[in-house]
């Protein structure tokens, strides 16, 4: 499972709806009461099994049904593994298990399959200006940035000056290219599903309803998008995901159930790749430098 939904959810792309849902709440815990509190309180390590549903609705009426399974982990350091098997579609198929492990303290992400090919990727991206990777090349690019905005906002005001405006005075007989306003957003819905009791865990859920105006995100009609999740609540065990449903009515519905779940600290071997794989290591990205070289070299002093 490498992928997320973990949208705001005022503004929730039609895309990220078809993708798992256990790593959403996780992930990005802004913009609701429920995910504020729970952010308070540190998610404890524990394993987790879920089984998701995803039921599609097909031009002709008739909807087409896939399930999965996912393995998550999250280590007390944060490590987390996203480990997602796929059913197959004839019965002589093998299942195919996905890995994806995030280190935060290795600052790298690892992919590998199994059964795959005994490799696993391991890319590495560090935060510039961190004390892992101070990045000396991204003084160079902020001085690069300063400059060329200095530059152009000097090129703009001598623009401006040979018809005797500033950039503070609005040019009145200038003329102004209109653009068609955007859909809005016809409505936005949140509601507070408070406390109870999912599969004998006391969880607390919210459930969030946009509908969308025609042409808004390429919808040719109104659409509606409903998100609701429900997180364990009990003091001590804040934030781990119990049950998930995202739907867009008519369209899809994903629904992913916590199967089980085991507190405690996982074993290292969780966030490593099955012996004898081979790991086949990425360029090392860099976030403020990768695109030093494409930005144009600094403008000398004015004389």
């Amino acid at each position: 499972m490498r992928g997320s939904i973990y949208a705001v959810v005022t503004l929730i792309a039609a895309a990220g709806w078809a993708l798992p849902v256990a790593a959403q709440v996780e992930k990005n815990q802004t913009g609701t009461s429920l995910v504020s509190t729970q952010a308070q309180e540190k998610t404890p390590p524990y394993i987790a099994e879920y089984k998701t549903t995803y039921l599609l609705v097909l031009a002709n009426g008739k909807t087409k049904t896939s399930e999965w399974t996912t393995l998550v982990s999250l280590d007390s350091e944060g490590r987390r593994l996203d480990a997602r098997t796929d059913a197959p579609w004839r019965p002589v198929d093998t299942p195919v298990t996905h890995y994806h492990v995030y280190d935060p303290v290795a600052w790298t992400n690892t992919y590998w399959s199994v059964p795959g090919l005994h490799q696993a990727y391991e890319e590495k991206k560090l935060p510039s200006g961190s004390d892992r990777d101070p990045c000396p090349e991204a003084a160079i690019l902020r001085e690069r940035q300063a400059a060329q905005k200095a530059k152009n906002g000097a090129s703009k005001q001598a623009q401006l000056n040979t018809i005797g405006l500033t950039q503070e005075t609005p040019a009145q007989d200038q003329t102004v290219q209109k653009t068609a306003p955007r859909p809005k957003v016809d409505q936005h819905v949140h509601e507070d599903l408070g406390i109870k009791t999912i599969q004998g865990i006391e969880a607390q859920g919210i459930r969030d309803t946009a509908t969308y105006a025609a042409g808004w995100m390429g919808n040719k009609t109104l659409s509606t998008f409903i998100m609701e999740f429900w997180l364990t609540s009990a003091p001590g065990i804040r934030g781990i995901p119990v049950l998930n449903i995202t739907e867009s009515p008519g369209r899809s519905k994903t629904t992913e159930e916590l199967v089980k779940l085991t507190l405690g600290e996982p074993a290292m071997s969780f966030f490593q790749p099955p012996g004898g794989y081979e790991i086949v290591k990425g360029e090392e990205v860099r976030t403020e430098c990768v695109n030093l070289q494409k930005l144009p070299p600094v403008p000398p002093p004015a004389q």
